[in-house]
């Protein structure tokens, strides 16, 4: 090859080079036809769709009031039939008591060729629903229209919240795969919070100052902020308790508030700073509720039973006149309320179980814990936020009884599966010590006989004999409940 043809083949090259390279946009409302026509992610060949960029932004106002900004934009291509779905959206808004989140600027479309050409359909206001899910809880639900195979659909809102101390967790990793993601978070520098990076997927954190200057307020701000690139999908597993245990994310909880000459408060920094936030809580003055059934607890209390049966019954007592509503809590208004009414949440019967134990004059504490669906509390942080509720535990003659009031068929050390958890705290217990593990708490057995008998005709005879104990016999209490009668559980199996 001559010298001229080979600078011919090498110019060739470098000019078909930038028309090859695919054209992807991460400015808001701008969007390409290479994205349109793409029909596959390299890295994940089967998604059903990807997000093409992810970015979030989050800071802080200064008015009248301090509100915190949480500034959301997204991007997604859908890739097959099964990923339509992210064209209906949902964003919860919390609201307690004088504190509110309030959301602005929603604005949707989705995009689609035709001819040749972009068309974009606009969400519209007939597609956007609000509903209140509880009393601290609301949520906004919208749908795009023309969400299809081979569409880009595309959204971004505002949240201003008054919950200026609670900094939003992060989720750089979702269901699918995301090619590009980016946050930037800047706090003033009165506000000091801890930053807990977890998952798999290492992430690029970086740190820098800065400053506000806004209607007369002038600060520093200290700023987190990263970008990433092809992050895998977070694939869900059988065997995982919280799927969010594993998710790349960064999370944020404050530590502590200093305004120089005025204010310097600390918050939870270790387990010992977090039990005493609980004791000067209303979950320490919970924990002395008068109880409501005081006639019966004394006469358990007086009978010939052991202390062993004495323990149990009150289990069992508490749970025959309350009925779990299905909600963990940590803490309550009013416990002995809720036992007039025979219902009530985790904390509630807890409490009134744990008052009932302490007026039998019996050694009981309660056990700090975050159920298996909300995952593991911290080793390294310690956390009030991540405490959604409790359960109780006696000490009789140096064994350790754990009980939980709120579903009839467990028993002592006998819990449901969601609060059989490797990380549970002893409350008022500061240092290492104070770590427990239920999921050995008890043995369990399930045991199988048959007494059988084959005829001259080859035909099997006999009787089939299962004993379950324990979490075994839970499992199975539970699961026949669900049959009407005992012929209905026959026919099934």
């Amino acid at each position: 090859m001559t010298m001229k043809k080979l600078i011919i083949l090498l110019l060739t090259i470098l000019f078909l080079q930038p028309v090859s390279a695919q054209n992807f946009s991460r400015k808001f409302g701008k969007i390409t036809k290479d994205e349109l026509e793409m029909t596959t992610y390299d890295k994940a060949p089967d998604a059903e769709a990807v997000i093409l960029y992810e970015d979030v932004d989050i800071y802080y106002h200064f008015a009248n009031v301090i509100t915190l900004v949480y500034d959301y934009k997204i991007k997604v291509k859908i890739l097959k039939k099964e990923g339509t779905s992210r064209g209906d959206g949902a964003i919860i808004l919390y609201n307690r008591g004088s504190s509110d989140e309030f959301l602005s600027g929603l604005e949707a479309s989705s995009y689609n060729l035709s001819d040749g050409k972009i068309v974009e359909s606009k969400l519209k206001k007939d597609y956007i629903f609000k509903e209140k899910l509880d009393d601290k809880r609301t949520r906004v639900k919208f749908s795009i229209p023309e969400v299809k195979v081979g569409s880009i659909i595309e959204y971004k809102y505002k949240i201003t919240s008054d919950y200026f101390f609670s900094i939003p967790n992060i989720n750089v990793q979702h269901s699918i795969p995301v090619m590009y993601s980016k946050f930037n978070v800047a706090v003033p520098e009165y506000f000091k919070f801890s930053l807990n990076v977890k998952g798999y997927h290492r992430l690029n954190i970086q740190r820098e100052q800065g400053n506000y200057n806004s209607g007369g307020y002038f600060f520093n701000t200290n700023i987190v902020s990263c970008e990433a690139e092809h992050i895998p999908a977070l694939k869900d597993d059988s065997y995982i308790w919280c799927l969010d245990d594993f998710r790349t994310k960064v999370e944020f909880e404050l530590s502590a508030i200093e305004i120089p000459g005025r204010l310097s408060t600390l918050y939870s920094k270790t387990w010992k700073s977090v039990n005493e936030a609980l004791e000067e809580s209303s979950f320490n003055s919970n924990l002395k509720t008068s109880y409501p059934f005081k006639k019966e607890v004394m006469a358990i209390k007086e009978s010939s039973m052991s202390d062993r049966e004495k323990v149990r019954s009150i289990l069992k007592l508490v749970q025959s006149k309350m009925k779990y509503n299905g909600k963990y809590a940590l803490s309550s208004n009013s416990p002995r309320q809720a036992a007039e009414k025979g219902t009530g949440s985790s904390a509630e019967i807890n409490f009134v179980l744990h008052s009932a134990l302490r007026d039998a004059d019996f050694d009981v504490i309660p056990i700090l814990l975050n159920p298996r669906q909300y995952g593991r509390l911290p080793l390294a942080l310690p956390t009030i936020e991540k405490i959604n509720t409790f359960i109780v535990r006696v000490t009789l003659n140096g064994e350790y009884l754990y009980l939980d009031g709120t579903n009839p068929h467990s028993d002592i050390n006998v819990l449901s599966p969601d609060l059989l958890v490797d990380r549970a705290r002893i409350y008022r217990v500061n240092d290492e010590n104070g770590w427990v593990n239920l999921t050995n708490i008890t043995k369990s057995v399930s045991a199988i006989s048959v007494l059988g008998n084959i005829n001259d005709e080859n035909e099997l005879s006999g009787t089939i004999r299962r004993i379950y104990t324990n979490q075994a016999a839970y499992a199975f209490a539970n699961s026949y409940e669900k049959y009407k009668t005992k012929e209905e559980y026959i026919e099934a199996i």
